[in-house]
């Protein structure tokens, strides 16, 4: 992704996510088949979120940043 980063792609409690340019208003986690596993909306739009995955199964994730005008994806592996 151009502007969003995980600190890393191998997670086991919290994703740390930051985004450079632009403020981050929505957060959306999707399982290996498209399906929300978590949605998580900021109402004070923060260059900077955590979120807790520990109830997340083992697995392989996608996860979308949407800043109010564009959504960006990235894959990352629940240890």
């Amino acid at each position: 992704l151009q502007t969003q980063y995980l600190y890393h792609s191998i997670i086991n409690q919290t994703i740390k996510s930051l985004n450079k340019l632009n403020n981050i208003s929505q957060i959306a986690i999707f399982d290996n088949l498209g399906i929300v596993k978590l949605r998580k909306v900021f109402a004070n739009n923060s260059k900077q979120v955590q979120i807790d995955i520990s109830k997340l199964n083992t697995g392989i994730y996608f996860i979308e940043v949407f800043d109010g005008k564009t959504r960006q994806r990235k894959q990352f592996i629940k240890k």
